[in-house]
Order: C-alpha cells, then sequence, then structure tokens
C-alpha cells in the first residue's frame, strides 16, 4: 500500500475513534472541562460540580481515557487506590 493511502487510512481511523470517544454528551462536558487553561478535575470532583451521579461519570471518563481522548489537554485527576 502507498504510503499516501497509508496516512489517509491512519487518519481516517484516528478519526473515528475520536468521533466514538466525543459521542456522548457528558464526555463533551467533561473534555470543556480538561481543556480549560491549568485546570484538574477528578470524576468525584466533575460529579459534585455538576451534580451528576459518580458512576455515571466515573464510567466516561474511563471510556475517554480508553481513547486515549485527554491527552494534551488538562490534567485528569486519577482517582486514589481503593
Amino acid at each position: 500500500m502507498p504510503k499516501d493511502k497509508r496516512d489517509e487510512t491512519n487518519a481516517i481511523r484516528v478519526t473515528a475513534r475520536l468521533m466514538q470517544a466525543m459521542s456522548h454528551p457528558m464526555r463533551i462536558r467533561i473534555m470543556a472541562e480538561l481543556n480549560k487553561p491549568e485546570h484538574t478535575i477528578s470524576p468525584s470532583k466533575f460529579a459534585a460540580l455538576h451534580d451528576i451521579d459518580l458512576s455515571k461519570v466515573s464510567y466516561h471518563f474511563t471510556e475517554l481515557k480508553k481513547f486515549n481522548a485527554t491527552i494534551g489537554l488538562g490534567a485528569y485527576e486519577s482517582p486514589p487506590p481503593s
């Protein structure tokens, strides 16, 4: 496969993964929070700030992390070990 075709195929895959990661309104809200300058947030802080059930918020943080969608954005505070 020519290099141009591989680059195009890779770009399509990356775009598809990003679209999948951003397929829920809560994930968009999380990304907006993480995109604020010098801002860190944990799932529990986000849940409290927006009055949303922590389990739902944690799920969406995990999904974003799975898709590497938070790379290059504000710091994400991992919850403390149980």
